[in-house]
């Protein structure tokens, strides 16, 4: 079994490792499990655990879903917060509204599901996590820790390639391993 997930990955920039390190300062006494900014990605679908014989159907869903896709570019405009019964829960960064993104999504999800492969009923909401809250101590902080950053502008994500990872999970933290990468179509 492999625990998977299908994503774009996002480029590690000096504006990403500032802000994160910015929040990191703010937030020091929060147990927040941090992303490291390498390891940065929108996810498209989480497969979860899957069995080995799959993965080959998986990469070939991934090749027939871009197949006619271009490259395209995805813009981070900001840092914001998921919460659950109002304390936050998970730090990301926003992305505005990319067609291509959510086109390329759809075509996935509707491969996987119809092999039996993915079942996500809940809204596509692309974003970039950068932290996990582990336990709030100061909930006012961390709200206004991320709304300092809400409507930063970040960077432009250049997408030429799908990645499908493995999410090995370590004590300290997820390590992703490339399993696939499928480049668009030029």
């Amino acid at each position: 079994m492999k625990r998977l997930f299908i994503a774009v990955k996002i480029d590690e920039s000096e504006k990403i490792v500032s802000m994160v390190t910015g929040l990191r300062s703010k937030l020091e006494g929060e147990r927040i499990s941090w992303v490291n900014s390498a390891d940065m990605h929108i996810t498209l679908a989480f497969l979860g655990n899957t069995r080995n014989d799959k993965v080959s159907l998986i990469e070939q869903i991934i090749n027939e879903a871009t197949a006619q896709v271009k490259p395209f570019e995805v813009e981070l405009t900001g840092v914001s917060l998921f919460s659950k019964r109002g304390d936050p829960r998970v730090i990301y960064f926003k992305t505005a509204g990319c067609p291509e993104l959510e086109n390329l999504r759809s075509r996935l999800v509707k491969l996987l599901n119809s092999a039996d492969l993915f079942s996500d009923s809940k809204a596509f909401k692309p974003h970039s996590s950068v932290g996990r809250i582990k336990k709030v101590t100061d909930r006012e902080l961390i709200r206004k820790s991320v709304a300092a950053y809400s409507d930063t502008f970040i960077q432009k994500q250049q997408v030429n390639t799908i990645f499908l990872y493995e999410s090995i999970l370590t004590q300290s933290g997820p390590v992703y391993k490339v399993i696939k990468e499928v480049v668009l179509n030029r």
